[in-house]
């Protein structure tokens, strides 16, 4: 009898042991909903070591509430109690969207991207605002996209592996040209240029559609026996770059409107940049099997080797600086420009800058460094030159850097309305696929 009744106790012993964990488990759970501490590990994105739920950065530090929800998050130190200071004294860096971007850049300076999946584009004024979606026709799987003031330019591939491109109005779905199937290598430029590389007879035409026009027109510029051309476009002088190779020599033409065709720079392995304003070339190429970068300076007619090592096309022009990323070592066991460009691997890159008046290059500091590893391509500068894109190659995602501004002056408005609206701005932290969308 005895062994029945120590039996039956240690059974209510262990009940009652059971329901003082789930009362303890359950009170705690509901202090931490109340006091919106609930930690949610499900969408981790990085934004350094002050990444949070959904990515930290973009959303906004202030205790204001959107629909009775709170923006903070337990633990969330975060250092952006003074935005006006982090954008006027410090860099700071900005994955726009979680999700691959087939494309990032700035149109009327305006943050715009365009997701990979759906083809849909987004656009905002500053990295912490909500996204806006764009009105436009979905494009499934666009892998690339390259914007204009007014219109936006998605590159997809046909079941047979063919380049396709779409241009439409931006916030509008109608198609503004019904693009020849054989034009190839199109691609946008200031001023609502589209220039495209065309198959004719046996040689290549470098191809002009200006989209401001009342009636398109297609207007050649260029003729070429050979076919792998990179365009670049500047105050209606045409710039050309063979498809650049470690194993070959290629060259840097500038054609002029009203003139010949005059090689800037050759070289194995050449990558070269031009300057919005065209006094500089921003030069890589390899030297004694090394990669090496010049800075030609066209007016003074100088060349400089500069301090840092990476490829022409992981920087950006910026006013008066450059800015590059720079691979934080330099990979033995392949070809730096082939096999990067095939996407055998990726470089690690830190970020600097290059003031064009004494060209020394000093390395960007964050705020905010993030933790996530990057390569960067498609580099684009804002007009202002305050706000920096590029994609991060190693998972195709959207970033944008502002850059400190130690000194106000009027073409420095555009930082302080970012300032202001960041400060002014509340978000809702909503767990969802995709960054909240307005």
């Amino acid at each position: 009898m005895k062994k029945i009744y120590i039996k039956a106790g240690i059974i209510i012993s262990l009940l009652l042991s059971a329901l003082l964990i789930f009362y303890i488990a359950v009170y705690t759970k509901t202090e931490q909903i109340n006091q919106k501490t609930k930690k949610v590990d499900t969408f981790t994105l990085s934004g350094g070591d002050n990444s949070a739920v959904m990515g930290k950065t973009p959303f906004n530090n202030k205790s204001a509430t959107d629909n009775g929800a709170s923006n903070t998050v337990a633990g969330d130190n975060n250092p952006y109690d003074e935005q006006k200071a982090t954008i006027d004294n410090k860099n700071s860096i900005y994955e726009i969207y979680n999700l691959a971007v087939a494309g990032v850049g700035f149109s009327s300076d305006k943050i715009i991207f365009t997701d990979r999946a759906e083809g849909y584009s987004f656009s905002k004024d500053n990295p912490l605002d909500k996204n806006k979606r764009l009105d436009q026709n979905a494009e499934a799987m666009v892998y690339d996209a390259e914007y204009s003031d007014n219109y936006i330019l998605r590159k997809t591939f046909t079941d047979t592996f063919e380049a396709k491109y779409d241009i439409e109005k931006i916030n509008s779905k109608d198609a503004v040209l019904d693009l020849d199937a054989g034009l190839k290598s199109c691609h946008l430029f200031t001023g609502d240029i589209l220039l495209c590389l065309k198959p004719a007879g046996g040689v290549t035409e470098v191809v002009k559609f200006n989209l401001k026009d009342e009636e398109i027109k297609e207007q050649v510029l260029f003729v070429s026996n050979l076919s792998h051309w990179q365009t670049d476009y500047r105050n209606s002088n045409l710039y050309l770059l063979q498809n650049p190779s470690a194993y070959k020599e290629s060259v840097f033409i500038k054609k002029e409107q009203k003139g010949e065709a005059s090689v800037l720079e050759k070289g194995i392995g050449l990558d070269a940049k031009v300057s919005d304003d065209e006094s500089y070339v921003l030069v890589s190429k390899y030297e004694d099997a090394k990669l090496t970068l010049y800075l030609d300076d066209i007016k003074n007619d100088t060349k400089t080797k500069l301090d840092i090592a990476t490829l022409a096309r992981k920087c950006v022009f910026a006013d008066k600086d450059i800015v590059c990323a720079v691979p934080k070592k330099l990979p033995k066991d392949y070809v730096l420009l082939d096999d990067w460009l095939k996407g055998k691997f990726n470089y690690t890159d830190d970020f600097y800058k290059i003031n064009l008046k004494d060209l020394q290059a000093k390395k960007l500091d964050f705020i905010n460094r993030p933790s996530t590893e990057i390569d960067a391509y498609k580099l684009r500068s804002s007009q202002n030159a305050n706000m920096l894109s590029f994609v991060n190659k190693r998972d195709g995602k959207g970033w944008v850097i502002i850059l400190a501004q130690a000194e106000k002056t009027e073409s420095d408005v555009g930082a302080q309305e970012l300032s202001s609206s960041t400060a002014s701005s509340s978000e809702e932290i909503k767990i969802k696929l995709k960054r909240d969308e307005i």
